[in-house]
C-alpha cells in the first residue's frame, strides 16, 4: 500500500490514535455515483480518529485509484495502488487530526480513478469537543 500524508508531518507525534471500532465500512465507487458521507460523530479535542474502509469497484471493469487529495493538512489517507476488478475491494484508510479544531468539522478528501474524469469526493463530517 502507497502512503500519502497531505498534513504537514507524518505519524501522530505521541497522540492517542482512535482505532475505527466498527470495522471497514463499505462504499461503492461507479461511474455515476460521485459522493458519499463518513460521519465521525463526536470528537475529544487532541484525538486522531482513524476510518478503515473498503472502497468497492461498482463498475463492469478495472478500477486504479490514481490519486486521493484532501482539502486539510489535518486528514492524511493511505490507499491500494493496485487494480480493482469489478465487484472487488481496495483498502482505504484516513486519519483525521482533531488538534487545534473545535465545533462542527467538515472535510473532503478527493479520489480520482479511472473510472470517470470526473473525481468521487468522500465527504468527512464531526463534532469537536
Amino acid at each position: 500500500m502507497g502512503l500519502l500524508c497531505f498534513a504537514c508531518s507524518c505519524g501522530t507525534g505521541g497522540k492517542k490514535v482512535v482505532p475505527d471500532k466498527a470495522g471497514a465500512t463499505v462504499i461503492a465507487l461507479t461511474d455515476s455515483v460521485r459522493t458519499d458521507t463518513v460521519d465521525l460523530g463526536r470528537i475529544h479535542a487532541g484525538e486522531v480518529i482513524r476510518r478503515d474502509l473498503s472502497l468497492r469497484n461498482g463498475s463492469d471493469r478495472p478500477m486504479i485509484i490514481l490519486s486521493a487529495a484532501t482539502n486539510c493538512g489535518c486528514t492524511t489517507v493511505d490507499f491500494e495502488r493496485e487494480p480493482v476488478q469489478p465487484g472487488a475491494e481496495a483498502g482505504f484508510v484516513f486519519e483525521f487530526d482533531s488538534k487545534g479544531f473545535s465545533g462542527y468539522q467538515l472535510k473532503h478528501i478527493t479520489l480520482r480513478t479511472t473510472l470517470s474524469k470526473q473525481p468521487f469526493t468522500l465527504v468527512v463530517i464531526g463534532e469537536v469537543e
